[in-house]
């Protein structure tokens, strides 16, 4: 009976995840969703990069982004026919363009958490020097750049700052928990870009 019960909370906990993130392929019907899990990580604390268990015998490819139901996960670096190696937005070695919802000003979100870090953060860089950007404030992808699609929620700001050259950047908590992630979405394509380069095709 133990054994069971196990695997019951387990199933209702999948089943709650899977119903989670089909609420993100509803709230953007105009994009392609391909499903996978997370099937490989690297050490440390947090989720910097991962391996999931699709590639490009799935339709998965390089730069493609990767979402849950908690916002931006990060994107594809590298993809075999049946897996793929996704970067995420945390990682040093990342960056996003994203504007601020409340006053639409653009900034570039790079990664700066150390794998140990008690909680994993991201800089916004290159913000307007006039920005009277504050504490909870929330960025969301901007898809200058074509990677990331508009409107993923990224995070949250925790700190503003000025540097020497009346420049500011903010310090902002990813919307992702990206210690326990099992399950993500990879962006395939734009449904109407599809259709537009179908017809295209047609008519010549």
């Amino acid at each position: 009976m133990t054994t069971e019960n196990t695997m019951m909370a387990e199933l209702s906990a999948e089943n709650e995840r899977l119903t989670q993130l089909l609420g993100v392929t509803e709230k953007y019907p105009q994009y392609a969703f391909i499903y996978a899990s997370v099937s490989a990580r690297e050490p440390g604390s947090w989720f910097m990069t991962f391996q999931i268990n699709r590639g490009t015998g799935d339709g998965v490819d390089v730069d493609m982004a990767v979402v849950n139901q908690d916002g931006l996960v990060g994107r594809v670096v590298e993809a075999g026919p049946n897996w793929a190696r996704v970067l995420t937005i945390i990682d040093t070695q990342s960056a996003a363009s994203a504007i601020v919802e409340r006053t639409r000003d653009h900034g570039i979100v790079e990664g700066s958490t150390d794998p140990e870090a008690h909680m994993p953060e991201c800089t916004v860089q290159y913000l307007p020097v006039d920005s009277d950007l504050a504490p909870g404030d929330r960025f969301i992808t901007s898809n200058l750049g074509g990677i990331f699609p508009k409107g993923i929620v990224v995070g949250t700001v925790t700190e503003v700052n000025r540097n020497q050259n009346s420049q500011s950047y903010a310090i902002i908590r990813p919307a992702v928990d990206f210690a326990h992630l099992e399950d993500v979405l990879v962006i395939k394509s734009d449904k109407a870009a599809d259709g537009a380069d179908i017809a295209q095709e047609d008519g010549q």
